[in-house]
């Protein structure tokens, strides 16, 4: 006994439904790198800032320095 014949249709279908799931699981590929790229320009951010005023504090204490001597 023959199981059911798939249409054309049927198939083409089967193609679209599995393009699509692919598309979902890229575009949560994406939206999760996306989230890694904010938490590092994040990361950077705060770096950068921290860098700055531990440099303004070296500068400062230096200042001090050369004043009290």
């Amino acid at each position: 006994m023959a199981g059911p014949r798939l249409t054309d249709d049927d198939v083409r279908a089967a193609i679209r439904n599995s393009e699509n799931r692919r598309l979902v699981e890229l575009t949560e590929e994406m939206r999760d790198r996306q989230q890694w790229i904010y938490t590092i320009e994040a990361i950077d951010f705060i770096t950068r800032g921290l860098n700055d005023a531990l440099e303004a504090k070296e500068r400062e204490q230096g200042a001090d320095a050369e004043s009290g001597s």
